[in-house]
């Protein structure tokens, strides 16, 4: 058998090196496929997680509004700004405004400045994290002068300052 020569010797060597990189290429397309087959699976599962616990959340938004909404006392959320966040249908009903007319108002803007003035040290208190309940004669725009009974209740953020109260 005769020797091989030095360029018989690099062209074996090289189809060997292409045949060793094909083989390692074929594999890597492989895995990438496996994973990209699977990363798309889970990227489903999850959208189709997130699809449920929206959806739950809307449910769950919807019976509070209900609810809310039924009952005949104003309910309402306002924030550090003075500005309300929530009123339920009782809320507009008493105030004779559009709903959602007081959403991002100030409170002195959608009650009026004597009606605001007459509770601001209670809002200002509850700002501060202090609970309120009391009874006040408050001037209503359209109905007049209304004796009303109020609870502030502080809303405390994890690390415990207030964002905002119900009421």
């Amino acid at each position: 058998m005769n020797p091989l020569s030095p360029i018989e010797i690099a062209f074996a060597l090289s189809a060997l090196i292409a045949a060793t990189i094909g083989i390692a290429f074929f594999k890597a397309r492989r895995d990438w496929q496996r994973r990209s087959a699977r990363l798309e699976d889970e990227l489903e599962s999850s959208r189709s997680s997130m699809d449920e616990v929206v959806s739950s959340m809307n449910d769950a938004q919807l019976r509070i509004r209900t609810i809310a909404d039924s009952i005949p006392i104003l309910i309402s959320y306002v924030d550090q700004d003075h500005r309300f966040q929530f009123n339920n249908k009782t809320y507009e009903e008493w105030f004779g405004v559009e709903p959602g007319a007081f959403i991002g108002m100030r409170m002195d803007e959608a009650i009026g400045e004597e009606a605001y003035n007459s509770i601001l040290d209670r809002v200002q208190a509850a700002l501060r994290g202090e609970e309120q309940a009391f009874e006040n004669e408050m001037l209503n725009r359209t109905l007049g002068p209304r004796h009303i009974q109020a609870r502030y209740v502080p809303d405390f953020d994890e690390q415990g300052a207030v964002r905002g109260f119900y009421s």
